[in-house]
């Protein structure tokens, strides 16, 4: 028993220091001197959106890694406030995302401003609104005499863009199942007698809702 506990104190204790190496770099400020964000969540319809997970990340230059900072929740009001401390970020170097993900929501990112032009202790205040899931359940299939197809399937969010390229087999079917919002746009490529042919589709999806789009190759 006594060698059993020699073994796992040591575990124990890199379990411990692993996981507070790895909180964020983040110092509350409470007197002055601060740099504040606040805003609120609602969705399309402005209903307020509680316990929405609101990342805030710091990024130096765009060839550096991202930092984030702090998580945070909104209130039952859907209204949320970070006040950092500003002596980590005094050379006014970069600038700061907030970031809003819900469970049954698009995840949206907002870049707020160049540290730089931030004024301590005045409040950037920051309205996000979610949109409500949707998506698109894709499917190709392919004839016999179909090859070299190639796929590029370009979802549209709300401020990004997402793309799949694949390429697939004569006589099969593929199927997805892709998160989008509003429009949803498939280019493809393929070869048949000897000729490449290049299309393209396209399908509207509705927040919220699932949308079907079928492609047939022969």
């Amino acid at each position: 028993m006594k060698n059993f506990l020699r073994c796992l104190c040591p575990l124990l204790l890199g379990i411990i220091i692993f996981f507070s190496c790895g909180k964020e770099r983040f110092t509350e400020c409470t007197e002055s001197d601060c740099l504040i964000f606040k805003g609120k969540v609602v969705e399309m319809d402005n209903e307020a959106l509680e316990n929405t997970d609101i990342t805030l990340v710091h990024t130096e230059s765009f060839l550096e890694d991202r930092e984030v900072i702090v998580r945070t929740r909104t209130d039952g009001s859907g209204h949320f406030r970070i006040s950092l401390d500003s002596d980590p970020y005094q050379n006014g170097e970069g600038y700061f995302d907030l970031k809003a993900s819900k469970s049954g929501y698009i995840e949206k990112s907002i870049t707020i401003q160049d540290v730089d032009t931030m004024r301590l202790d005045i409040p950037v205040s920051v309205n996000i609104d979610l949109a409500p899931e949707g998506f698109v359940e894709l499917e190709f299939e392919t004839g016999a005499d179909i090859r070299d197809l190639e796929y590029n399937l370009e979802v549209e969010y709300i401020n990004t863009f997402f793309t799949l390229d694949e390429s697939a087999n004569p006589d099969t079917l593929y199927t997805y199942r892709v998160q989008a919002d509003r429009f949803v746009k498939v280019y493809y490529t393929y070869k048949k007698d000897a000729q490449t042919i290049n299309k393209s589709d396209s399908v509207f999806v509705d927040r919220g809702l699932t949308q079907r789009l079928k492609i047939e190759i022969d």
